[in-house]
């Protein structure tokens, strides 16, 4: 059985299913078939097929082979760094409960914020067409207007509450690495979206990281760098990371609305900015309220890159406005693209350390494993022995007993054969009273301590 395609106990279908064994199961026989056996549509399969970059007959394929006339099978092409190369079949609903799936895509942004994100404003270094304008011009990717990370995202964002520093909180967490205040959406979202475009025109594909590659997102900190350490348990953070691949590493992306410390008026119920406060609205409240020092977002951004790898310490961070942080862009792609010699560093050290982690762990295993067999043996050896000096203290206190009633049958009698038999009458029962023969039947089942260790 292919190791990559494992049966699930219960319902027959597979767990786990890589590119190779999809790409061999599509080819073998019609998507209908296939997908009733996998439990799904075969417009599902085709989705899957795409996902992962599986190349699938075209309609009428099996009809031309049975005629002989079919295409040749595509080859399976290489997976690109970050493509999925499992698909993980949930177990499905009967096919009368089974919705189908929306066809109309994520929900479209307002018109006016499509506009916002794919207003003309130029990037650094970037150009949209393929033709060189000028002596040091370089030549880029074509990439679309709109980053598929951020279609319908500006949508989603919103869908949620406001926590309690003014960041929303979005239900979705299949959403690429931004936290915004609701005022600072469409600056943000345009940002993010100029940022994934540079970074795929220098040919950086940018995607929510898989999740078999269990990547470990850093957690971002939006407060003033003199603020006290304190833990921000009610931030939003996606279900993945964000990631961007230069050659075959990963690096993580977050892109956060900071925060400022502001000191605010307590009105009516809510705290209001001091500085928005006009003196008649002061004079109107006279004593009655109270001012404090309260963080909120300051419509400035950060731009955090980190190393997404297990045990690996490596971060960089651009802060500005929008047309700062954009114009920071120039510093920060070629930062990412030397970031891989580090990062491949630091995860062969981490390798390194796991390893000899994982060598101490045995080492102190074995060590463990030998002082518990050692205890063992020196406790079995005083339980065989106490038991043995047991069995000899029973047998020598059987002898005595047996030599007492001896010694009064030969000299404490009158010789009747009456008092004889009262005398044997009570051995017998003081025998018994004793233990009888019990003293040697348990000699056969003391054990050695070499025989218990051996058991």
């Amino acid at each position: 059985m292919d190791q990559t395609s494992v049966p699930d106990n219960k319902s027959g279908i597979p767990s786990s299913i890589s590119r190779e064994a999809l790409y061999e199961a599509v080819w073998s026989e019609p998507a209908t078939h296939l997908a009733a056996k996998y439990g799904v549509s075969d417009s599902f399969l085709a989705r899957v097929c795409k996902r992962l970059h599986v190349p699938r007959p075209q309609p009428g394929y099996w009809a031309k082979q049975g005629v002989g006339k079919a295409p040749p099978k595509p080859a399976l092409p290489p997976a690109a760094p970050g493509d999925e190369i499992q698909w993980l079949p949930a177990n499905p609903l009967p096919p009368q409960q089974r919705r189908r799936p929306p066809t109309d895509g994520p929900p479209r942004p307002p018109s006016h914020q499509v506009e916002a994100i794919t207003e003309a404003v130029p990037l650094p270094g970037i150009e949209t067409s393929s033709k060189q304008t000028g002596k040091n011009s370089l030549r880029h990717k074509r990439v679309r207007a709109i980053h598929p990370l951020i279609e319908g995202a500006i949508g989603l964002i919103p869908i949620g509450r406001i926590s309690e520093e003014g960041y929303y909180r979005s239900r979705k967490r299949l959403l690429p690495d931004i936290l915004t205040s609701s005022a600072q959406l469409e600056s943000i979202v345009r940002i993010a979206n100029k940022l994934y475009r540079h970074l795929e025109s220098r040919g950086h594909r940018v995607r929510m990281a898989n999740a078999s590659e269990h990547f470990q997102r850093r957690e971002v900190d939006p407060r003033p760098a003199s603020r006290q350490p304190r833990y921000y348990d009610s931030l939003w953070h996606p279900e993945r990371p964000t990631v961007v691949y230069v050659d075959t590493v990963a690096i993580g992306l977050s892109l956060f609305e900071t925060l400022e410390s502001v000191e605010m008026q307590y009105v009516r119920g809510e705290y209001v900015p001091v500085s928005k406060m006009t003196n008649a609205s002061r004079a109107l409240l006279g004593s009655s309220t109270w001012t404090t020092q309260r963080l909120i977002p300051s419509g400035e951004f950060c731009l955090q890159a980190y190393s997404p790898y297990a045990a690996t310490d490596w971060v960089k961070r651009w802060q500005g406005k929008p047309n700062t942080l954009i114009n920071q862009f120039e510093e920060v792609v070629p930062t990412l693209e030397v970031a891989p010699a580090t990062i491949r560093t630091l995860v062969e050290q981490a390798r390194l350390a796991a390893e000899q982690r994982k060598r101490e762990w045995e080492e102190s295993e074995q060590r463990r494993r030998r002082e518990e067999q050692a205890k063992h043996r020196l406790q079995m050896i005083e339980t065989a022995r106490s038991e043995l000096l047991s069995i000899i203290e029973d047998w020598n206190e059987s002898k005595r007993i047996e030599a007492f009633f001896r010694e009064i049958l030969t000299q404490g009698t009158d010789g009747s054969e009456q008092a004889r038999a009262e005398i044997e009458r009570k051995r017998v029962a003081a025998w018994q009273l004793f233990g009888g023969g019990s003293t040697i039947a348990r000699l056969p089942q003391w054990r050695a301590p070499d025989e218990t260790e051996d058991t």
